[in-house]
């Protein structure tokens, strides 16, 4: 039987009996997908993460991580995923996908992406587990403050490394 392609969600076919058991079970992998969490547990050696374990999971904790050098591997899936240490750590953790890592402090969380290929992890948002990022200011490539801002706008930058406040140019309008 086919399925969807990043999650892996088996399909229902046309002549298929008991299709209330296959939708079933694509409706509680989809809850899986973004509500649970993987825990990998560093305790002992570097976890690699399955195919299967990181679709069926929208978080991927790090505990234990109590010896420097400790890595999770994440495998090449188009995905977004919420990375977090978890306050058994000690030590900081490399989440790995290919040469790209990202390293995370003991009690660090970051939204990440991967985009299926074979280094392809990015950062998008980093915070704390506890203080995470939850307004624009509290970005790490935004301005510090609204003060003085009013009825200004936001661009990126000349050198397209961050958010700026800006003047609105005067446009012109052609009716």
């Amino acid at each position: 039987m086919s399925g969807t392609t990043n999650l892996g969600i088996t399909y229902i076919q046309v002549s298929q009996n008991q299709k209330e058991v296959t939708a079933n079970a694509a409706f509680d992998a989809l809850d899986r997908a973004i509500t649970e969490t993987f825990d990998a547990n560093l305790a002992s050696a570097n976890v690699t993460l399955t195919d299967a374990q990181y679709r069926q999971a929208l978080a991927v904790r790090a505990q234990n991580a109590t010896v420097a050098g400790r890595t999770v591997t994440l495998p090449a899936r188009e995905r977004l995923s919420v990375l977090v240490m978890d306050s058994s750590c000690t030590q900081d953790v490399g989440f790995v996908r290919g040469t790209t890592t990202l390293t995370l402090a003991p009690g660090q969380a970051v939204l990440a992406r991967t985009d299926g290929t074979t280094n392809g992890l990015v950062a998008l948002i980093r915070g704390t587990t506890a203080t995470p990022v939850s307004t624009f200011l509290a970005l790490a490539d935004t301005p510090a403050s609204y003060a003085g801002q009013a009825g200004r706008g936001v661009r990126v930058n000349a050198g397209a490394t961050a958010l700026e406040f800006t003047d609105f140019a005067a446009a012109s309008h052609t009716h």
